[in-house]
């Protein structure tokens, strides 16, 4: 079995040339590896505008739920045209 330098994992396929479970190379040399120190965890936003308030929030959320509305609306009109055409 060869370890992967990166996670420390077992690999069960000896010639692999990556890691079956983080995907990193196993053939890149140990020193080109980040201890657990050096790697950064990802961040992941919660939101794609953080800096608005909760009112700002509620209020865009409004105005996309009026403009499906508007578009089902429109859709469904046109549908019935169709259909009585």
């Amino acid at each position: 079995m060869t370890k992967c330098s990166y996670c420390g994992r077992d690999n069960p396929q000896t010639d692999a040339a990556y890691c079956s479970y983080c995907g990193s190379s196993l053939s890149r040399q140990s020193s080109n590896v980040p201890t657990s120190s050096q790697r950064s965890q990802p961040t992941y936003p919660t939101s794609r505008s953080p800096a608005l308030g909760l009112s700002e929030r509620y209020e865009k959320a409004l105005k996309r739920a009026e403009l499906l509305g508007t578009i089902l609306l429109v859709l469904g009109v046109a549908a019935v045209v169709l259909l009585l055409v």
